[in-house]
């Protein structure tokens, strides 16, 4: 799981950036078949990375709609961080994630 929205988002542009000049490279004319070829795998492997980047976006904003996931904000830290609390469905809470949990909390309210 990601750790923010917004690194999702930073992750997702690059990886259009890539695939971008991947495929300028891809249909050069001037270019060799096999390099062409080389760049059609390998954009196909970028097409597949940013496909799994935009789904694990599409749960994490679905998570936070459905309340499954909070969004804190921790102050004190420069720049201040999102930190997302996630409790598995099914998985006991450990101490430390309680503790966190609670100190979490308290900086919501």
């Amino acid at each position: 799981m990601a750790e923010t929205v917004g690194w999702l988002a930073d992750k997702l542009s690059i990886m259009e950036l890539k695939r971008y000049h991947m495929r300028e490279q891809m249909e050069r004319t001037d270019a060799a078949p096999a390099f062409r070829d080389q760049c059609r795998n390998k954009l196909e492997v970028l097409t597949q990375q940013r496909d799994d980047l935009a789904a694990e976006l599409a749960t994490l904003l679905a998570d936070i709609a459905a309340g499954r996931l909070a969004l804190a904000r921790v102050e004190g830290m420069e720049p201040v961080r999102e930190i997302f609390l996630v409790r598995a469905s099914g998985r006991t809470l450990t101490r430390a994630a309680q503790a966190f949990l609670d100190f979490a909390r308290t900086r919501l309210t």
